[in-house]
């Protein structure tokens, strides 16, 4: 079957979204529409820019839902690139 790994919190663009992509990997971003008017002054919080092949899931319903939509897509992904065409 497909090995991988799930890295669950990626902060900095650079090395580690390098190192990602580099091994083939994609980045999932989670955006929640009611956090776009919360500012805070750490980078750490400023989020990673998303890129022309990476995935974007809109966190729009409660906690069940984000984690539904998360599992689907990593079904999807790990089905291969066959399935996703």
């Amino acid at each position: 079957g497909n090995g991988g790994m799930i890295v669950t919190d990626v902060r900095y663009d650079g090395r580690e979204t390098d190192w990602i992509r580099e091994a083939g990997g994609v980045i999932l971003h989670v955006k929640r529409p009611s956090a776009d008017n919360v500012v805070s002054t750490h980078s750490s919080e400023e989020g990673v820019p998303v890129q022309e092949f990476d995935y974007v899931l809109n966190n729009d319903g409660n906690r069940f839902y984000l984690e539904r939509q998360v599992l689907h897509f990593i079904e999807w992904w790990m089905d291969g690139p066959e399935e996703r065409c």
